[in-house]
């Protein structure tokens, strides 16, 4: 059967007391790794051989000369140790080398290979983002018909300022309208949309679809609202046309609850509109923002050690 030569060592080395040598020789299944070692003076030493990285193969001890030939039944790197145990030199002939039989030979490399672990723990101060429910503003108030406000000089339109705190991430508004004040009271008294928020952040729910399935407040008339900036709340102001924000806004609506996403402007306006002829409707709205706020807390962590080292592997040639 034809083979071929793999690695090869050979020459005369010298350990001195205590002084060990390192040899690694790839194997793959079937090769024959031959180990012949001769003192050519000194003391006697001691071989070690294991299988990359600390399974034992065998070992000889207090020699002067041996041969060993290793039939290799596990792939791997095969790590022959040489020890010099006694207080004086030794001197040997080295001649280590493998062969392949099988047609695949394979060779020797070095990979640097980093590990992680953890050594111990510590506390650190550590910033964490908190959302937060906040009631902005609550507001209360009556808006005549169309009819009254054209003939008596009431308002059936109002125009209602936003002040948004700082870091909000989106917002809402909360309303009902009806013909009954006590009804619109009651409903702001009980509906109590911050508290439902609070708790829906607290589980680490989805807003959008736990606020679009929670019921609408009762409602008996519809208004319609429009959000609008500030430029346009000034046209408003002035009984000039404006433009509003078509996706925050709503028209002949009783009831519901709003998401508004836009909080670039920290200042916002909400424009309230009866548009019945006969009828004056109360009005009642809540607004509420979601915003982010930063909590500092102490926090038990484990410190991560990092470690590199070169490793031996076989590879295919």
């Amino acid at each position: 059967m034809q083979s071929f030569a793999q690695t090869t060592y050979k020459e005369t080395i010298t350990l001195l007391a205590n002084e060990e040598k390192v040899y690694e020789v790839p194997g793959a299944d079937g090769d024959a790794i031959q180990i012949e070692l001769e003192r050519e003076k000194g003391s006697k030493i001691d071989m070690e051989v294991t299988i990359y990285p600390q399974k034992p193969f065998f070992h000889e001890d207090n020699f002067k000369k041996t041969k060993r030939i290793i039939t290799v039944t596990r792939r791997g790197v095969y790590v022959i140790k040489l020890k010099n145990p006694n207080d004086k030199e030794a001197v040997f002939n080295v001649n280590i080398f493998s062969q392949n039989f099988t047609g695949f030979p394979v060779t020797l490399e070095h990979t640097l290979v980093r590990d992680t672990t953890y050594a111990y723990s510590t506390n650190q101060m550590k910033r964490i983002d908190k959302l937060d429910a906040q009631t902005v503003q609550t507001e209360k108030f009556y808006l005549n018909s169309r009819s009254n406000a054209y003939l008596k000089g009431g308002k059936n339109k109002v125009l209602v300022p936003i002040i948004l705190p700082d870091n909000t991430q989106e917002w809402y508004y909360v309303f009902t309208a009806s013909r009954e004040e006590n009804e619109v009271k009651q409903t702001l008294n009980s509906f109590n949309f911050v508290a439902a928020l609070s708790g829906y952040i607290k589980e680490d729910k989805d807003l959008k679809s736990s606020i679009a399935s929670m019921a609408a407040p009762p409602g008996a008339e519809i208004c319609d609202i429009y959000l609008l900036d500030e430029s346009n709340a000034k046209l408003f102001s002035k009984d000039e046309d404006y433009t509003y924000d078509m996706d925050a806004s709503r028209e002949n609506y009783k009831s519901g609850v709003v998401t508004v996403r836009d909080v670039e402007a920290k200042k916002q306006y909400l424009v309230i509109s009866n548009p019945d002829n006969l009828h004056g409707i109360h009005i009642a709205l809540e607004v509420v923002a979601i915003v982010k706020t930063e909590e500092t807390m102490l926090q038990r962590v484990n410190v991560p050690v990092i470690t590199s080292q070169i490793i031996p592997v076989v590879k295919d040639l």
